[in-house]
């Protein structure tokens, strides 16, 4: 059975994190496509993406779309190219909050707005579990604040941060 992303994200609350668990590779950049294609304001969080795939599924989506005002691309990999953030340590949860909330709050001309995290996974891999925490506490502020959507996608259900979800979906 094929996913569709807009029959997800139509069911989700604005103000909410959702776990989204699928080993499908790339599944986040397909929200992100009908996102855009939806007319949302969209924030991109790329940790472990390859960068040319990135770009150029970035590029397709970019087709028609005005990337200044409608989407902000924030890159934890460690890799620097045109449509970024650059963010060069993912150990640095504070600043990738700083950026998260500034993107949203450039976004506000929308009243519709997603935020992507691709890869919890990485995250949490690369953080103590106090600073994961945190990161996650001041990330559902930041949801609330900006009203929007929390899309966080991983490789494998997290059981650390399951309860600070509100929404857990797996996907085969």
């Amino acid at each position: 059975m094929k996913i569709k992303p807009n029959k997800m994200l139509g069911r989700f609350k604005k103000n909410t994190l959702i776990s989204i668990v699928s080993s499908k590779k790339d599944f986040s950049l397909e929200f992100l496509k009908w996102g855009m294609k939806d007319g949302k304001n969209c924030v991109f969080v790329s940790t472990n993406v390859d960068k040319k795939v990135t770009e150029n599924e970035l590029k397709e989506i970019l087709i028609n779309n005005d990337v200044d005002s409608r989407m902000r691309f924030i890159d934890c990999s460690g890799r620097k190219h045109s449509l970024n953030v650059y963010i060069s340590n993912l150990k640095n949860l504070s600043h990738l909050n700083v950026v998260l909330t500034q993107s949203l709050a450039d976004l506000m001309s929308s009243e519709s707005r997603i935020c992507i995290l691709d890869s919890l996974s990485e995250i949490e891999e690369n953080n103590k579990p106090e600073d994961l925490f945190k990161f996650i506490e001041i990330l559902t502020d930041i949801a609330k604040k900006y009203d929007t959507t929390t899309l966080l996608f991983s490789d494998k259900e997290s059981k650390k941060l399951k309860n600070f979800m509100d929404k857990v979906i797996l996907i085969e």
